[in-house]
């Protein structure tokens, strides 16, 4: 298909392939056929019809909206086209939002992150902005710009809302919103309504949280992809079972295959869902299947490691930039396992990373019986530890891999010692103790 074949695994050609960066690993090239396209187009504006239904202003877009996704400009390879996935449908927008929608098209073109959030900055500050779309870590450095730009212009800068006092609703997926929650807060000056979205290159929008002050995610069965889940204690299994979403149980953890209208078929996603309500179906994202802690049968998820340091990062009045863990085996005893929290933070406080990993600790024992019981042996599993971050470092770090912005995310679990060996070289570069903005 990626060589222009015909009728391989989907019908006619495949004119366009994805490029999802895996979070540690390499890059992954998804076929995105025109059926897709077509399905990936008409989700896109579920999230506003949500909001929308759920009592929400209905003039969003009356003004401008942003988008903030990766490039648009794509690489032609033979008879295909190879780009991000926002810059693909970036493309197929209905020619009426063509003029409500930000960045420019010049700027969208962009491939330096940071020139792009400095151009788009720049338009933005001056416009009518009512909805943002992205991936939540990206928010409070776009606020930063923003609030630079409208300073320098001697307009209203205090805070977000001043810039954009109309601004109606923040959207986006890719990561949990929670633990960036005070982070934008902060900068906006209040709240503004935010609804998660579950998305992914292989299938576009396949879940839209359709109640604003509940955390569930509405599946969405009609967006051409059909859904297996797989039980996650089953997965390692050399033929494991796959249930039709008519088959799913409450508040079991399943891992999520794909067969889209693009060819791809019982795909793994790599990603972990927990069903909160049935009929209608609405889940909650629980994290990848490879970022679950699990070192000595802890089994400890992404949602709960974000959980954890998000309430440690409140009790001390500090606000989360961004997490990652990893695991030291035999520092304090041979064969103890140690689960160590690299921290970045902001605050008007100095962080105190003993009690940080202290309340880490006690979240994660509270609803993980697991994890309780291996902490009950320091043999088996130490007490966690909180390195602290100096400002800055996880964007050095994911600009120096060329993973800046667009949909690329920090790992939770972090197993690859050269990648962490290069978060705590720009940690070393970066003001230290992760306080102040």
């Amino acid at each position: 298909m990626f060589e222009g074949e015909a009728d391989v695994t989907w019908p006619g050609t495949i004119p366009y392939f994805g490029m999802s960066s895996g979070t540690t690993g390499g890059n992954k090239y998804l076929p995105i056929s025109r059926e897709l396209v077509a399905c990936q187009r008409r989700g896109g504006f579920d999230p506003i019809a949500c909001f929308v239904r759920a009592g929400g202003a209905s003039d969003l877009l009356d003004a401008k909206a942003i988008l903030l996704g990766s490039t648009t400009e794509l690489e032609r390879r033979g008879s295909v086209q190879v780009g991000d996935n926002t810059g693909i449908m970036a493309r197929h927008l209905p020619g009426w939002l063509a003029h409500k929608y930000l960045p420019s098209p010049a700027v969208r073109a962009l491939s330096d992150w940071d020139r792009k959030i400095e151009r788009l900055a720049a338009e933005a500050a001056v416009q009518d902005v009512r909805v943002i779309a992205g991936t939540p870590a990206w928010f409070a450095g776009l606020f930063d710009e923003v609030l630079r730009v409208a300073r320098r212009r001697g307009l209203p800068s205090d805070r977000i809302l001043d810039v954009w006092p109309r601004l109606r609703l923040l959207t986006g997926g890719g990561v949990r919103f929670e633990p960036y929650r005070p982070l934008i807060e902060a900068r906006l000056g209040g709240s503004v309504p935010y609804l998660d979205v579950y998305n992914a290159t292989e299938g576009g929008i396949m879940g839209v949280q359709d109640r604003v002050h509940a955390p569930g995610m509405r599946l969405v069965p009609d967006a051409g992809v059909f859904y297996e889940f797989v039980p996650l204690e089953s997965l390692a299994s050399p033929t494991p079972p796959r249930v039709g979403m008519w088959d799913v149980e409450l508040g079991r953890t399943y891992a999520l295959a794909l067969s889209t209208p693009a060819g791809l078929f019982a795909y793994l996603l790599g990603d972990c869902l927990r069903f909160t309500e049935l009929f209608p179906h609405r889940f909650v994202f629980v994290g990848r299947s490879k970022a679950f802690l699990n070192v000595c049968g802890e089994h400890v998820s992404q949602g709960e490691l974000e959980r954890a340091v998000s309430r440690a990062c409140g009790e001390q009045g500090l606000s989360l930039v961004d997490f990652t863990v990893a695991c030291q085996i035999g520092r304090l005893q041979p064969s103890a396992a140690e689960h160590v929290y690299y921290l970045e933070c902001e605050g008007s406080r100095r962080p105190d990373p003993i009690r940080l990993a202290a309340a880490i600790d006690a979240d994660v024992a509270a609803g993980n019986e697991d994890y309780r019981v291996h902490r009950g042996s320091a043999r088996a599993l130490a007490a966690p530890r909180v390195e602290l971050l100096g400002r800055g470092s996880f964007t050095r770090w994911m600009r120096a891999r060329g993973k800046l912005g667009g949909q690329h995310k920090v790992p939770r679990v972090m197993d690859d010692p050269p990648l962490l060996a290069a978060l705590l070289d720009a940690s070393a570069a970066a003001p230290q103790l992760g306080v102040g903005r």
